[in-house]
């Protein structure tokens, strides 16, 4: 099953009560489903910070692992917000902020 069909086939809402420990799909689909909610924001810097925000919170809630202050590229099952070294301001409102996943 592709990772698309299975995000697709969780249901979400409603999102679980916090302290409810969620799989790495059930995790991203909170992630989107939040973002969908919230107002779109204006600015770019504004929508980072929704961004990190909402992947703090949902990891805080159902990740059931602490969050390390300098991860680095190898986590151990919990997702972290953009890192302000990874972030290329590419144009006035562009941001491009590359990854990589464990």
């Amino acid at each position: 099953m592709s990772q698309k069909a299975l995000l697709d086939s969780i249901p979400i809402p409603p999102i679980p009560e916090c302290g409810t420990k969620l799989s790495i799909y059930e995790r991203l689909k909170c992630f989107f489903h939040t973002l969908s909610i919230n107002p779109i924001p204006q600015k770019a810097n504004d929508t980072l910070l929704l961004i990190n925000e909402t992947i703090k919170a949902v990891e805080d809630c159902h990740s059931g692992v602490i969050q390390e202050l300098n991860p680095g590229l190898q986590t151990k099952g919990r997702m972290y917000a953009i890192q302000e070294d990874n972030i290329q301001k590419r144009k006035k409102w562009c941001y491009c902020c590359p990854f990589k996943s464990s």
